[in-house]
């Protein structure tokens, strides 16, 4: 990523981190946006640090909420993003899905960060 992106998430609130645990020590929300065959190796490596406060949202292609539960301490909230490429132009629609425990606070601060992106999430644009 570079710098200028970085400092654009940071702008938004987003904090930096070193590793994976100091991640998960310093956020109550954790974006999971890596390339599905990592996605096992980073949950893994997170399960540990979560809590009951850790909202895990996944926009891992093709990683259904099953499969990212089974990586995560029961009980994680969970939810799964899925946006289209029309979302790289600010012109796309993301879908949701939330896992068993997720709330509808969980489901609707997703859609806040989903319409950021130019996309339109479920319930208005």
């Amino acid at each position: 990523m570079n710098a200028a992106a970085v400092d654009a998430l940071v702008k938004l609130g987003c904090q930096r981190a070193l590793s994976v645990a100091d991640l998960a020590r310093a956020a109550n929300v954790l974006v999971v946006s890596v390339k599905p065959d990592v996605v096992p190796a980073v949950l893994t490596k997170l399960r540990p640090e979560l809590t009951a406060q850790h909202l895990v949202v996944s926009i891992a292609a093709g990683i259904d909420l099953a499969t990212l539960a089974s990586f995560v301490p029961t009980g994680t909230r969970l939810v799964r993003v899925m946006p289209n490429t029309p979302c790289l132009v600010n012109q796309g629609a993301t879908a949701l899905a939330g896992g068993p425990t997720a709330t509808a606070a969980d489901i609707d601060l997703v859609k806040r960060y989903a319409r950021t992106g130019g996309g339109r999430a479920p319930g208005g644009a």
